[in-house]
């Protein structure tokens, strides 16, 4: 557990900085976000790329690599698995990247290219996603995000602001959400999401968080977060799972995540369930 900086800690636009600080100030929350792969980082604001929204699962690549003879930009973007080499994620990330795209794959638009790898027709109604099968495409395997279906519409995807939790001040050891769906999956988010959601979204002009916070599917794993406290104006980064269990376990006064199959209480007249 160690103080910000601005320079070494890069899972964050430098620039959004002060937005999350107003949130977590103006909402009287602390906001804990994940660190963002840095290589992701760099796409952001730019036109032609968007944050993944919710349906996406697959795993941004870390490196640039060669495909089909040629180097491609690839890293800090969702690419397909079956296109890139396993060389273009960090050894240890393989496995997940390959269980989340077999998860994903479905919902990728097939067997509409010709044989120059670009798309038969413009239109894809029942797909939001396809990839880019270009092989003369500097971004050749990565995936096209197009809300429309519209091929000529499509933005090349990174990752997104992925919150680890939104915790009350005034209340930080009570874990409380709603279960819903969105985009046909299972959508779970805290009271508040939706009005910090709103609040950042707005100030940085860009849809950059898409869905509800970490804690409330699983429990700790090992992550690097950033906490953006109400009351104090420094950030703080828990390194690992000890450090976050101890955050949750002292300032959180014990806090409980969400996760499989744990107990819980709806809260009467309401569509809310309580950690029990």
């Amino acid at each position: 557990m160690r103080a910000f900086n601005v320079k070494s800690d890069e899972g964050i636009r430098a620039e959004d900085i002060a937005i999350f600080r107003m949130a977590a100030k103006l909402h009287r929350v602390y906001i804990l976000l994940r660190a963002t792969n840095p290589l992701s980082v760099y796409y952001m604001g730019v036109p032609g790329y968007s944050a993944k929204a919710f349906d996406c699962k697959a795993k941004t690549a870390d490196y640039n690599v060669a495909v089909k003879g040629k180097m491609r930009e690839l890293a800090g973007l969702v690419v397909d698995f079956n296109e890139v080499p396993r060389s273009a994620f960090k050894p240890e990330k393989v496995a997940k990247a390959e269980e989340e795209w077999l998860s994903f794959e479905p919902l990728v638009a097939r067997r509409i290219y010709d044989e120059s790898g670009k798309p038969k027709v413009a239109y894809h109604p029942h797909h939001r996603y396809r990839v880019q099968m270009d092989p003369s495409h500097r971004n050749y395997g990565c995936v096209i995000f197009s809300p429309t279906g519209l091929a000529t519409a499509g933005t090349y995807i990174h990752g997104d602001y992925d919150l680890y939790a939104i915790v009350p001040a005034d209340a930080p050891a009570e874990t409380m959400w709603v279960n819903e769906k969105m985009l046909g999956f299972k959508h779970v988010r805290s009271k508040e999401l939706l009005d910090v959601q709103t609040f950042i979204n707005s100030r940085i002009g860009r849809p950059m968080i898409l869905h509800g916070d970490q804690e409330k599917y699983k429990n700790h794993e090992d992550d690097t977060v950033y906490v953006f406290s109400p009351v104090a104006p420094d950030i703080t980064v828990l390194e690992n799972e000890a450090d976050i269990r101890s955050f949750y376990a002292n300032t959180f006064q014990g806090r409980k995540t969400g996760g499989k199959n744990v107990p819980q209480t709806s809260v009467p007249g309401t569509l809310w369930n309580k950690r029990a």
